[in-house]
């Protein structure tokens, strides 16, 4: 988890088989597990029931095939382009 200079929350989540996450924490708002995923069990099968349903929130970006993704921080200087 890490926040942005305005103090939002963000999280990044390992999903299983695929589906690694970004989301932006907003209270009160359903993220879909075990319901919603990009990924997919261990064996192969689907999670939940696919990767929408109404009234879950959608991840900011998903990663399919997995990143594995560890630490977490958000940049906000400017990139030096040559």
């Amino acid at each position: 988890m890490t926040l942005d200079l305005k103090g939002n929350l963000w999280v990044n989540e390992d999903g299983a088989r695929g589906g690694d996450e970004v989301n932006k924490i907003t209270k009160g708002a359903n993220y879909g597990w075990p319901k919603i995923a990009y990924g997919r069990h261990y064996r192969g099968r689907k999670i939940g029931m696919g990767t929408e349903n109404h009234g879950t929130e959608q991840p900011q970006y998903f990663w399919d095939p997995y990143i594995a993704s560890s630490g977490y921080l958000i940049y906000s200087g400017k990139q030096n382009r040559q």
